[in-house]
């Protein structure tokens, strides 16, 4: 069970266990994605009393609640798992000689994009979860700063087989076991590259790579982290909400610049982000009159809207006609509006938000939000326009459903981010710990 929420499978259990037990839950505007009611379920009953007022409390709890079977992890047990990974995840970040992971010579970010775009193409291909295609993908990254450190150049024909290896080695390691007699899978990936590869090539590289980590395979990645934070704040698994996110996290893994910020943090913004994007979407459907049904996308779906760059305190800089000012304040007050009661995340703000952000500074999560907000408004349309479609593809009917918003109010989402500073008696506590 352990391993199982290490590898995003009890969040995914967890959620189905909500369901089908009827959990309570607020009325919803979409039952699919509308977080549950505050009340927690028997694994979380001893840390809820315990949880800290949003105003702060003048002693410290031991965890935030989680929903889960009793059966399966108690609360403390879960966050004390978190709080393993968040400590692995620092201790990469410190290891780091930059904010970004270096290259080898010979290959650069583009090509980077080019290359996990192959990985995400084969992974749909072989139908594997998003855990295996995170943990490909931060294979890759390592394994490329390890021969950037030796000063090592990447060779043209290495580009197919280090994609198709690290995808192979995280396969064998996060997938279910195959029978015992068919372990080795290389023949089936040289298939699936229509023999751009061979299985020799993938065992030789699959033995440098291994060398080269350490054979230290259990790594933090967004979507272990998103999988974990989508649980805590009551996200069902069938959800708008959390597809969004799991597409904004897939999203990411093409952005290199993206690898400067913490997989937790990441996570943390591509949630804030898809639970503000399918409220405000929910939001306008009930807002357009009863004449008669019509599409929640519009026909600018696909080619999403320029994104606003935001200035301090929320307020942006755009162009508009004389005519237009009036309304343009109007719908940028209610926004803001909106923006004040994000039901969505209501139970993360109020019981989760101060657990899991502790350790996230202002600078770093507005950085990382503008990065994320970039990704998923701009750069999207570039990789398109590239033909580099393989996320795309994967999320083609929710990508469909997709409405973006005049602006995208990044200051306030940061607000999500970050813990609320504690109270004088709880400093006074931790530093006399």
């Amino acid at each position: 069970t352990v391993r199982q929420w290490f590898q995003g499978g009890t969040a995914r259990s967890a959620a189905k266990a909500e369901v089908l037990a009827g959990t309570d839950a607020k009325p919803s505007v979409e039952e699919a994605s509308r977080p549950a009611a505050p009340s927690a379920g028997p694994a979380a009953a001893s840390c809820t009393q315990q949880m800290p007022a949003p105003s702060g409390a003048a002693e410290l709890a031991e965890c935030p609640p989680v929903v889960l079977q009793p059966n399966l992890l108690t609360a403390p047990m879960v966050w004390n798992i978190h709080s393993a990974m968040r400590e692995q995840e620092r201790r990469f970040q410190r290891g780091r000689s930059s904010l970004l992971p270096a290259l080898p010579a010979g290959f650069d970010a583009a090509q980077r994009t080019v290359l996990v775009n192959i990985i995400v193409d084969l992974a749909t291909s072989m139908s594997l979860t998003d855990y295996t295609l995170h943990l490909a993908v931060r294979l890759m990254d390592d394994y490329l700063a390890a021969m950037a450190q030796r000063g090592e150049t990447m060779a043209a024909n290495m580009v197919h087989i280090i994609g198709a290896t690290c995808l192979k080695v995280a396969d064998v390691f996060a997938e279910q076991s195959k029978e015992y007699y068919k372990q080795e899978n290389a023949v089936e990936y040289a298939d699936a590259t229509l023999h751009m590869v061979t299985a020799e090539q993938m065992l030789a590289c699959e033995k440098d790579i291994l060398l080269r980590l350490n054979f230290d395979l259990h790594m933090p990645t967004t979507h272990w982290f998103l999988g974990c934070y989508l649980t805590y704040a009551r996200f069902t698994q069938a959800g708008t909400v959390s597809k969004t996110a799991c597409f904004i996290g897939d999203l990411t893994l093409l952005a290199p610049e993206m690898l400067q910020y913490p997989p937790s943090l990441r996570a943390q913004c591509a949630m804030t982000l898809a639970a503000y994007l399918v409220q405000k979407c929910n939001s306008q459907g009930k807002r357009r009159p009863s004449a008669g049904p019509r599409p929640i996308a519009t026909p600018a779906a696909s080619a999403p809207a320029p994104l606003v760059a935001s200035t301090g305190g929320g307020a942006t800089a755009s162009s508009s006609s004389s005519s237009g000012v009036g309304d343009c304040g109007d719908k940028r007050r209610a926004s803001v509006q909106e923006l004040a009661h994000l039901t969505y995340l209501e139970h993360w703000d109020r019981h989760v938000r101060n657990w899991a952000c502790q350790g996230n500074n202002d600078i770093d999560a507005e950085m990382c939000m503008q990065a994320v907000v970039r990704t998923f408004s701009v750069q999207r349309r570039e990789w398109k326009a590239l033909s580099l479609g393989a996320v795309e593809a994967k999320y083609a009917a929710l990508t469909r459903t997709l409405v973006y918003p005049e602006r995208f109010p990044t200051s306030k989402l940061v607000r999500f981010l970050l813990p609320d500073l504690p109270s004088k008696p709880v400093v006074k506590r931790m530093l006399s710990q």
